[in-house]
């Protein structure tokens, strides 16, 4: 009942936020009480959302649509029908202009979706996993059409130059963080690559230091080369999980060398540069807000963007860049596993390959770029597109075009596979998301999310993820609500000090960052805390002779590399030891 009892005083702090509603909102809470004991932590998981999602749909049409299972009076539900009043018309459902608007709506939002991405039951969670790969393979299916776009192709022609020889040289492996097809730990994965290594790759990119020493290593054992991938899902929301493929290492190993090459060229073009930043989203959730006062721009949602994108919308894309096409789909791994069955694919690749981000990104940059060309009749010379590209932010699928540009977009989009969340993607109405912020008429009203079922068991990460939920809350001024998971945590880890934003340790921030000290450090002259931490766990992974050289010429500028052990993954451990306050 912790989860209930959390989301009564959220209630509470919307209570104090907003006296006149007060008992609208006592009645709302029975309702979610009664529902509660009949359905389950499903309906704070999933039901609440649906309704919420309802919600912010209906700002789009500016006519409330009311979502099934829930009573209504007039135009609107009776559940939280005092809040969404101020918002639509109660007799109409005809949306409102109210100066309020954008704080009811954040309450609203808060209330409805806190529990929209806490993990369901391991029971649930299978189904979900059946389901997203049901979903990968479906879609897969689906993208059978070649076609042909001589206008895109001359836009990404004119915005990404042809890879020349000298960009080769600057292209370099990398060992990736994530697990690989043949289910080795981060040190043994050089021992694959080195099995699995082509030659030609040392003289086709120049990578000089792999000749050295990999000609005389030998072959691996055949039981632990893999030539296709692995696909596995892990938690989105509760109604969903999101498909990754898990690469072979070699593989793998060159298309980091593909994706930091790709991210590295977009940082230094004048052009690409307007538009694209891979390793900052602040940029795009900016443009968001803005656009969420003036509505000039519009944020675009795709539905599974990296399942439907073909490997033929890639080849016509990059078909002016043979050295990176080919690099691209020389690494890239042709087949997939699900559940024991494999199978050939048809899209380009699963988020799991390093170079499905940054590929994604440019595509839709050409196809924004193209759309803007279009629908505001531009010409390809280099001006009209830097005018283009400075109104367009892309970060992986999200995408922020102007807002007379979307239909063309849309449909271009359409073309070529993708789909258009519709229900997601905001053009007319004040509301936009985009990168992880939600905004309406100028106002972030971004929910604060309870990662995990508080009634579930409290292990190290979910202690952390508590922390840190209460911070955010108590910063949105939900007291109650920051004070009782206050409590729950310290049940378990005792008494907990005020620690600045920045720390990495638990404890409690405020807004003028105050903090506790607990002692000088007469070395390293600074005040510190005896703090506790997440610390991942290590096992013995130790490598030696050429896969240790390997490790080397890759590693050289990384001082935490270690040739003796290695982090067992998804494992954490909660450690006391004195940091910096």
């Amino acid at each position: 009942m912790k989860s209930l009892t959390l989301l009564r005083m959220m209630f509470d702090d919307v209570k104090r936020q907003w006296p006149e509603h007060q008992s609208s909102l006592d009645r709302d809470f029975k309702t979610i009480e009664w529902r509660y004991r009949n359905e389950g932590f499903s309906f704070l998981a999933k039901t609440l959302p649906s309704f919420g999602d309802a919600v912010f749909a209906s700002l789009e049409e500016g006519l409330f649509n009311c979502p099934t299972g829930f009573a209504k009076k007039g135009a609107l539900p009776l559940f939280l029908g005092g809040l969404l009043e101020v918002v639509f018309d109660r007799r109409t459902g005809l949306l409102k202009d109210a100066k309020e608007t954008a704080y009811i709506l954040a309450d609203i939002r808060q209330l409805t979706y806190v529990f929209r991405k806490a993990l369901g039951k391991p029971r649930d969670e299978r189904i979900l996993d059946v389901h997203a790969k049901a979903c990968f393979a479906e879609t897969d299916q689906e993208l059978t059409r070649e076609s042909r776009d001589p206008l895109l192709q001359s836009i990404s022609r004119r915005l990404f130059h042809p890879t020349s020889e000298q960009d080769v040289r600057r292209i370099i492996p990398r060992n990736g963080p994530g697990g690989v097809a043949e289910h080795l730990r981060s040190n043994r994965k050089y021992n694959a690559i080195l099995g699995s290594f082509d030659p030609e790759d040392a003289t086709r990119y120049g990578w000089s230091f792999l000749e050295c020493v990999t000609y005389d290593y030998g072959e691996m054992p055949a039981s632990t080369r893999k030539d296709h991938a692995i696909l596995h899902s892990v938690p989105k929301s509760s109604t969903s999980r999101r498909t990754i493929t898990i690469e072979p290492a070699y593989n793998m190993f060159c298309q980091q060398a593909w994706n930091g090459y790709l991210r590295d060229r977009i940082a230094r073009s004048p052009l690409l540069s307007r538009s694209i930043s891979l390793d900052d989203q602040s940029p795009s959730q900016e443009m968001a807000l803005k656009s969420s006062h003036t509505r000039l721009s519009a944020t675009v949602d795709l539905s599974a963007a990296s399942d439907r994108l073909s490997l033929s919308l890639v080849k016509l894309c990059f078909e002016h860049d043979a050295i990176l096409l080919d690099g691209l789909l020389r690494h890239r791994t042709a087949y997939v596993e699900i559940d024991g069955n494999r199978s050939e694919l048809k899209k380009y690749a699963g988020m799991g390959n390093a170079t499905t981000f940054p590929v994604q990104t440019l595509i839709f940059t050409f196809l924004s770029v193209k759309a803007i060309v279009l629908s505001e009749g531009l010409t390809l010379s280099r001006r009209d597109l830097a005018y283009a590209l400075s109104r367009v932010r892309v970060f992986g699928d999200d995408i922020i075009i102007p807002s007379t540009a979307y239909g063309a977009l849309r449909l271009d989009l359409e073309t070529h596979g993708l789909k258009v969340n519709q229900r997601k993607s905001f053009v007319n109405s004040h509301f936009r998301e985009a990168c992880g912020l939600d905004a309406y008429d100028g106002v972030e009203i971004t929910p604060t999310y309870v990662r995990h079922d508080l009634d579930g068991p409290s292990d190290p990460s979910f202690l952390a993820s508590i922390i840190s939920t209460s911070n955010q809350l108590f910063d949105r001024c939900f007291y109650r609500s920051a004070d009782y998971l206050r409590t729950i945590v310290e049940k378990s880890l005792g008494h907990l000090p005020l620690v600045r934003k920045s720390s990495s340790g638990m404890g409690w921030t405020t807004r003028s960052d105050a903090y506790e000290p607990e002692r000088w450090n007469k070395t390293l002259h600074r005040f510190d805390q005896r703090l506790w931490c997440l610390s991942t766990k290590r096992c013995q992974d130790r490598i030696s002779g050429v896969p240790a050289l390997l490790k080397f010429f890759i590693e050289k500028g990384n001082p935490m590399r270690n040739f003796e052990s290695s982090v067992i993954r998804f494992t954490t451990v909660k450690r006391r030891r004195w940091m910096q306050a």
